[in-house]
């Protein structure tokens, strides 16, 4: 079964399809973290407290790597920071 994206999260990084600065806590939604993160209850949770890197896809469908802050992120709004490629 393909992964699908559902979740929408604010990002910490620049990103060039909307000119924010990473440390602009206003930023834009712009990514959306896979379902296989936020599909079971304590899932994402358990995300953060590993610091497991998660795929999450762009405002132009690429797809990229990212880990979520636990210290800026409250629940049902995750604050992502980009890790790769």
């Amino acid at each position: 079964m393909a992964e699908t994206y559902s979740l929408a999260a604010v990002t910490l990084t620049p990103n060039p399809a909307v000119g924010v600065p990473a440390d602009n806590p206003l930023a834009a939604v712009s990514v959306k973290i896979g379902d296989s993160v936020a599909r079971y209850p304590g899932a994402q949770q358990l995300a953060m407290q590993q610091n497991t890197r998660v795929l999450c896809k762009g405002p132009d469908g690429g797809l990229r790597w990212y880990t979520i802050d636990p210290s800026r992120s409250i629940g049902g709004n995750p604050v992502l920071i980009a890790v790769g490629p």
